[in-house]
């Protein structure tokens, strides 16, 4: 994501700033900005590291990192802010000031805004979710048992059908059966089916149409 002169780019655990200094195509500046994304964790989840940064109607940099993935996050230039643990949600901060700080998150990839600046995101077998408000002034309660936020509105539901006309991985098959069986741990999905549905929804796309009228 460009921003203030920079590029930010995110690489787990890290979010990085790169700057060309003098226009020569190479970025001479290299500075770890924020740091602490899946760090502590036995296994890293590949499936949910932090990704897609967006601009928020805020004029905030917003990104993906509640994808199943934990870590405390810090600011390296801004050593007076407190880090702040993931627990499952997402991640914004401002490329002016540097300070930063969570809201409610929990998919996996491909975060995208409508012209309102309502969030959209998805799952693997869920391919479209929606995100009814922020999070941040229930949580504040911790006496109130606050709904979940982030809803499928996927017409067809989870694990929707999909129409795939490449034969079915081998290794794809095997898993299926075992997991039938109990051969391995993993949830049978699709009734069983090797393939078929959603399985890997790996992004949402926001198609933005402005209004059109008359000219003035």
């Amino acid at each position: 994501m460009w921003a203030k002169g920079g590029l930010y780019v995110i690489a787990t655990p890290d979010i990085i700033r790169f700057e060309d200094k003098d226009d020569d195509g190479r970025a001479e500046l290299r500075e770890v900005v924020y740091t602490g994304f899946g760090m502590g964790l036995k296994i890293l989840n590949v499936q949910g590291m932090a990704n897609c940064p967006q601009w928020g109607m805020d004029s905030r940099i917003h990104l993906q990192a509640g994808g199943g993935n934990r870590g405390k996050v810090k600011c390296l230039k801004r050593p007076d802010l407190p880090e702040l643990e993931l627990g499952g949600r997402d991640f914004w901060f401002d490329p002016l000031t540097h300070e930063f700080g969570l809201e409610a998150g929990g998919g996996q990839y491909g975060m995208s805004y409508d012209t309102y600046g309502r969030k959209f995101v998805c799952s693997n077998s869920d391919h479209l979710q929606f995100f009814v408000c922020d999070d941040a002034y229930a949580r504040r309660n911790a006496y109130f048992n606050f709904p979940q936020v982030r809803q499928s509105i996927a017409v067809d539901g989870g694990a929707a059908e999909v129409f795939r006309i490449s034969p079915d991985e081998p290794w794809r098959i095997i898993r299926t059966r075992w997991r039938i069986a109990g051969v391995v741990k993993g949830a049978v999905e699709g009734g069983g089916r090797v393939s078929g549905y959603f399985t890997g929804a790996t992004g949402t796309t926001v198609y933005r149409v402005m209004p059109t009228g008359p000219s003035s």
